[in-house]
């Protein structure tokens, strides 16, 4: 059996899958999915989405059609049950790998020493991070801080691979760029090169209220996305081995 990568999309077809076999009636699954996370919101997208969602855990064989209540137009097959125990596992830990990253963040932020810290993360965990956090509300305030412990400037680009190797931040070069040319107007950073192709940045000698503020942004931030990975542990704990 394929193991999915723990993204939005394949947490919401868990669930789905999840609710149906714990008896569920589909009309009622959209509306409370907030119920269980927070990551997912009342909506006519979301309704549609778990709609789409019906069909294709069908077409791979986790549901079949049952027709002894109207509301519970599904039942889970044994290779839909298989698939919640392999993902509840591998995505417990996982998750836990994210509270660490989290926490080491948080704890990065408050410090004002320049040591550096090593993500538990994989590669393809990264991109998950985007997905639960407000990382743009983070992302000024770690390249500050970034910088800010580097005797050299450095590029977007380099900007980029440490946000990565040390905090699993996966972004964007235009989102990155745009936050960085943000923090020059604001004069938290300093252009050293005028050249397009060769932009170097170093940190500047910005308001110290600014920087705070960002801080305290980041922080809130960051708690807000560890409070939805809390709600993702605490559920697959809740769950596991009762299949």
């Amino acid at each position: 059996m394929k193991k999915e990568v723990l993204t939005k999309k394949t947490l919401l077809s868990w669930l789905v899958l999840h609710r149906i076999y714990l008896g569920d009636e589909t009309n009622a699954i959209s509306t409370n999915l907030p119920l269980y996370f927070s990551l997912f919101k009342r909506s006519s997208t979301i309704r549609s989405k778990v709609n789409n969602l019906y069909k294709s855990l069908t077409y791979q064989g986790y549901l079949m059609p049952s027709y002894h209540h109207p509301q519970k137009p599904f039942t889970i097959t044994m290779n839909g049950k298989e698939y919640l125990k392999v993902q509840c596992g591998e995505w417990k830990q996982v998750v836990d790998a994210h509270l660490i990253c989290m926490d080491q963040t948080i704890q990065w932020c408050h410090t004002s020493t320049e040591e550096r810290i090593k993500t538990s993360l994989t590669e393809t965990d990264f991109p998950f991070i985007g997905q639960y956090l407000e990382y743009k509300k983070v992302l000024p305030f770690l390249i500050m801080k970034v910088l800010q412990g580097r005797s050299e400037a450095c590029s977007a680009s380099d900007l980029r691979q440490q946000l990565l190797k040390q905090f699993g931040w996966v972004c964007s070069m235009p989102t990155l760029t745009r936050l960085v040319e943000e923090l020059v107007e604001g004069k938290e950073l300093i252009l050293i090169n005028q050249q397009p192709d060769s932009k170097l940045y170093e940190r500047g000698n910005g308001d110290a209220t600014v920087f705070a503020q960002c801080r305290t942004e980041s922080i809130a931030a960051l708690k807000g996305g560890r409070k939805k990975l809390e709600e993702v542990r605490d559920y697959l704990r809740e769950h596991d081995n009762i299949y």
